[in-house]
């Protein structure tokens, strides 16, 4: 289990993360990540697919639950990744807005450390990485299906659309 500050500046606000790998299969067919699975797979044609091909019309249950953060090497050769959009939904579980902003300066050293693997496992074996898991912000349990969806967005940049959908609440 991860546990720490999701939001190191906030004192209200905390986070813990326990996740067991599933493959697409497991997913409910009436899941917007697994149509969204369906969707990139169909886009990307056995590859990662371009982040221009992606039209988001094709995806609207999805849209609330993607969280897109754009891979980026600092001057020092450090990885991070910059949050670019975050859906309703997300917004509406996490209970921050929070944009623009680099994932190193919003997590937890530990949590941003399993994020960035994450990350990087769906980038190098080019296709996404599913997990399931509880996650506790503030208190309150959510149950998540999660998703990490590679996408390139030009020869030497990529974008990772990060899904956590909401299975049951308490």
């Amino acid at each position: 289990m991860l546990k720490g500050p999701f939001y190191q500046g906030f004192k209200k606000f905390s986070l813990s993360l326990a996740i067991d790998p599933v493959s697409a299969e497991n997913l409910d067919e009436s899941c917007p990540m697994r149509q969204f699975y369906q969707y990139w797979h169909e886009i990307g044609k056995g590859t990662i697919p371009t982040r221009a091909d992606f039209n988001p019309v094709r995806v609207p249950d999805a849209l609330p639950w993607v969280v897109i953060f754009e891979r980026e090497l600092g001057a020092d050769g450090s990885l991070d990744y910059f949050l670019r959009l975050k859906g309703s939904g997300i917004s509406s579980i996490m209970k921050h807005h929070w944009s623009n902003e680099r994932l190193s300066k919003q997590l937890s050293p530990e949590i941003f450390a399993h994020r960035i693997a994450e990350f990087e496992t769906a980038l190098k074996e080019e296709c996404p990485q599913f997990s399931e898991g509880k996650l506790t912000v503030d208190g309150r349990d959510w149950i998540l299906a999660r998703g990490v969806f590679p996408f390139r967005k030009d020869p030497d940049g990529y974008q990772i659309f990060f899904m956590g959908v909401p299975r049951i609440k308490k």
